[in-house]
């Protein structure tokens, strides 16, 4: 799947978190493409870059983490899709370990 989100899906994405856009946050996807999510706004979120640390590059660190184990067959997409999903922090110290 290739990311395609709009200005507008990002404005509105915004708008639904009542944050102002600014270049500290990107617009990030809930489930990642490369875990099966989709471009839909209801998949979308803006996510911080200042935050320490959980913050958008620390999240794409889990994502490719995860899309490599469900390509090896250590994890499957289900699981995989509902704990980024559900609490990403809480898989990311699961599959990638403690950041602090």
């Amino acid at each position: 799947t290739v990311r395609h989100v709009t200005e507008k899906q990002k404005d509105d994405v915004f708008k639904q978190y009542n944050i102002e856009r600014s270049g500290n946050y990107e617009v990030d996807h809930l489930i990642s493409l490369e875990l099966g999510g989709s471009n839909d706004t209801s998949n979308l979120w803006p996510q911080s870059y200042s935050t320490y640390p959980w913050n958008a590059r620390l999240k794409d660190r889990l994502e490719n983490k995860m899309h490599k184990l469900v390509c090896e067959g250590k994890l499957d997409l289900p699981t995989a899709q509902f704990e980024i999903a559900t609490d990403w922090q809480k898989a990311y110290v699961k599959y990638v370990g403690n950041p602090l």
